[in-house]
């Protein structure tokens, strides 16, 4: 009967992989174009820092401050397997909003 129990971790890890490459990212935000287009909607040139994190927050979206690049860098993994959308936003000297640059980023490893 312990023979059943040596495929539990890998039937484990499976369900793992899958409900993170389903439910990573939010529904509305699964394709670079989609970020984008939000990020146009949501984020006018001028937009204040509290926008900008807001942003990110409402959306469930990682992200931090780059200190080197002055920017924001953020990522919404698992988005499918393998594949990350990366968010590069920049900002003017008072860090509003100046604009996006959105890629999408593939991985061989999860």
């Amino acid at each position: 009967m312990h023979r059943n129990w040596r495929h539990v971790p890998g039937f484990v890890l499976a369900c793992c992989l899958f409900n993170a490459a389903a439910f990573g990212a939010p529904a509305a935000m699964r394709t670079s174009e989609q970020v984008s287009s939000a990020i146009n909607q949501e984020l006018g040139v001028g937009a204040p820092q509290s926008d900008i994190e807001r942003f990110f927050q409402r959306h469930g979206i990682s992200f931090g401050w780059d200190v080197f690049g002055d920017r924001y860098v953020a990522i919404i993994r698992d988005v499918g397997p393998f594949h990350s959308i990366t968010i590069d936003v920049y900002v003017d000297d008072q860090r509003r909003f100046s604009r996006a640059v959105v890629k999408d980023s593939y991985t061989a490893i999860p």
